[in-house]
Formats: C-alpha cells, sequence, structure tokens
C-alpha cells in the first residue's frame, strides 16, 4: 500500500479532476491576484479605503441587502450577527439544524463567547422545516438556516418551503439569519437571484474560499443599522486587520471568475448525480442533485475507499477525491464531492471511467 506521502504526489500530479477545482502554488495564487487588481489601488486600512468599500458595495447590490461589512473568518461573521440580533430581540435563543456550523464545527463559540443559547433540531439529511422548529419548547428569537445544508449532502428546502418558513418566522417576529457558506450553489437550483433568495432573510453570511476558490474571507450583510454595530464586534474580535486587501481582492477575483459558472457546475453534478445512480458499491445522499456538490456512502470501509481513489488515479490520471469523512454526527461515513472547474473539463466518457472504475475496485476489494 503506498504510503500518504506519495499518494499526495499521485493526487497533486493527476491531468484530471472530477473533484473540485485545480489545485495552485502560493506563487500563483499571489501573481493572479496581483494581476488582477487596479494597479492604482491602495491597500485598505484597517477595514476602511477605496477598494474595500467598493467591493462591499457590489456585495450588498448584488445580494439585494442595504449594507455589507467583509470579514476574515465566517466564523467571527456569524457570531457577531447571532449577537446583534440577540441584542435586538432580547432573546438569545437560537433554532438551528442539528448539523449547523456552529454547532458542530466552532467549539461552542457562540455560546461561550456571547452567552448565546442553540437549539439543535432535525434530521440529519434532510433540511430544516417548520416542523422542526416548532418542536422546540423555548421560544427562540432567531433561526439559522443554512442553503444547502453540507452535512445533509447539499440538501435544499424547495423554493415554496423557503417561502414559508421565512413567512412563518416574520408571523411570529423571529429573525432568520442565512448561513449561505454556500449560497452561491442555490441560484441554479431555485432558477432565482441570488437578491430574491437573500429577500428572506434579515442578514445574510457569505464565504468566499469555498466555492469561488478565493484565498479566505466571508462577508456579513443586512441593514445599515446592523452592519454599522457589527463593525464594533468586528473590532472587539479582533477581525479589522490592518490590511485585508489579499483577502478580498482574491474573493472579488472567485466572485468575477466562478459565479458565472455556477449554473454549468449545476448541469454538471446533475449529469455526474445520475452515472453515479447507475453504480452498486455507492450511492448519494440526496436522490436528485440540489446544488453542485453531493454526499456519497460507500458499500465497504473508508481506508478501502480512500485506497481505491488513489488507485483510480493512478490508472486514470483522474482525481475523483482523496479522503472520506468519519463524522460524528452520522452513523456512516462519507465522502463530499465538489463539481467545479475539474468536472466541467471532464467529457461523459470520462467521468463515467472514472467512477466506474471506482466501483469496480470497491466491488472487488
Amino acid at each position: 500500500m503506498a504510503t500518504k506521502e506519495k499518494k499526495a504526489i499521485v493526487f497533486e500530479s493527476c491531468e484530471y479532476r472530477l473533484h473540485g477545482h485545480y489545485p495552485k502554488s502560493i506563487q500563483k495564487t499571489l501573481l493572479e491576484i496581483a494581476n488582477n487588481v487596479d494597479p492604482h489601488w491602495s491597500p485598505d486600512h484597517y477595514g476602511s479605503g477605496d477598494s474595500i468599500s467598493r467591493f462591499e458595495s457590489e456585495l450588498s447590490q448584488l445580494l439585494g441587502m442595504e449594507a455589507a461589512l467583509f470579514f476574515p473568518s465566517g466564523t467571527m461573521a456569524q457570531q457577531i450577527a447571532l449577537r446583534y440580533w440577540s441584542d435586538q430581540t432580547g432573546n438569545p435563543n437560537i433554532g438551528m439544524h442539528m448539523s449547523c456550523h456552529l454547532e458542530v464545527h466552532e467549539e461552542m463559540g457562540y455560546r461561550i463567547l456571547h452567552g448565546l443559547n442553540g437549539f439543535p433540531v432535525g434530521t440529519l439529511n434532510q433540511s430544516l422545516s417548520i416542523q422542526d422548529l416548532d418542536s422546540i419548547s423555548e421560544k427562540i428569537g432567531s433561526i439559522v438556516v443554512e442553503l444547502p445544508q453540507r452535512h445533509s449532502g447539499g440538501a435544499l428546502p424547495s423554493w415554496e418551503e423557503l417561502c414559508n418558513l421565512s413567512r412563518w418566522a416574520q408571523q411570529r417576529n423571529i429573525v432568520l439569519h442565512l448561513d449561505g457558506a454556500r449560497l452561491w450553489e442555490t441560484s441554479a437550483y431555485y432558477k432565482q437571484p441570488y437578491s430574491k433568495i437573500c429577500s428572506l432573510f434579515d442578514s445574510v453570511y457569505i464565504s468566499f474560499y469555498k466555492g469561488l476558490g478565493a484565498v479566505g474571507g466571508a462577508a456579513l450583510l443586512g441593514s445599515t443599522r446592523m452592519i454599522k454595530k457589527a463593525r464594533v464586534w468586528q473590532r472587539r474580535h479582533g477581525g479589522n486587520l490592518v490590511h485585508l486587501f489579499p483577502l478580498y481582492i482574491s474573493a472579488w477575483q472567485g466572485l468575477k471568475v466562478r459565479l458565472p459558472r455556477m449554473e454549468a457546475y449545476f448541469k454538471k453534478a446533475q449529469e455526474i448525480h445520475k452515472i453515479i445512480g447507475l453504480q452498486s458499491e455507492m450511492e448519494t445522499v440526496q436522490s436528485e442533485a440540489q446544488s453542485n456538490m453531493m454526499h456519497l456512502t460507500f458499500s465497504r470501509s473508508k481506508q478501502a475507499v480512500e485506497e481505491a481513489m488513489y488507485q483510480v488515479a493512478v490508472e486514470t490520471g483522474i482525481f475523483v477525491g482523496s479522503s472520506v469523512w468519519d463524522r460524528e454526527i452520522a452513523d456512516q461515513p462519507v465522502f463530499e464531492l465538489y463539481v467545479g472547474d475539474g468536472a466541467l473539463d471532464l467529457s461523459r466518457d470520462q467521468i463515467t471511467l472514472a467512477i466506474e472504475s471506482l466501483n469496480n475496485k470497491l466491488k472487488n476489494s
């Protein structure tokens, strides 16, 4: 069996990639940032300056929100958003899906740093519903809705369900906050502009390093009043670094380059989903592709799947993936397949070859 180091070299050198975007060196990343910025722009200074203000204005226009604030971290942005809403409503109780990032991946920061109370509900592979929220016995002041739900294999509620959830919250004076870490992947499924999706929410968080492939960074969007308060909390968190321009210029570049490709990613994901559905040793968590990200489960062990992925890379030159998750919140490991730039360059025959090769190796393992 190949060593971890040898596998990494093979995966890095694959000419074709079913999963994700193409890897880039630090040098290439920095050169792309430098080559895609106006040479006359000056660096921002503690979150202020013409270039970062222009970017934030473009974000607020794109998403149809009054104002936007760039953050170095999405974790920081969301905790600040929910702290703001707790202060405004006088209610620290938050309804959320059981797989919510704040609950699963942030070491309970929202509880420890801000004194907020989370009420995780729902079923792992289903999107958050009104019925789930109705099951919370405490009065809640805000709700976090993740679109799409990552740990649910990219699950999205229907457009009608989402609109009903928004009305349900409004009728009860409950704040609706969007965890839009992967918001960019939703428009193609809903066939709605981002501004219409965001209009259902009181505040919105977005990420730039995931589907858009930026170096990092996030943004919080909401009312002008909210963003003014969020700037104060950003300072308290140490989030207004002396210079943020490497992050927001990279994020800006990601918006320009990859946002127009999202519909193509989604169509390719639908094609891939159908091919996976014909296999015997794997299946998708969701019965249809709802975004260009999907989760796969397998009939074999995590180790067997990872070894099969390596063998497929060696024999076909196609990077299907390299690692399978063991999740504490689920009974079985999963593989997250993100359909990005790499998959767009693959023909249907190449995709079929890679997936069938993986399936056959698992069958014979």
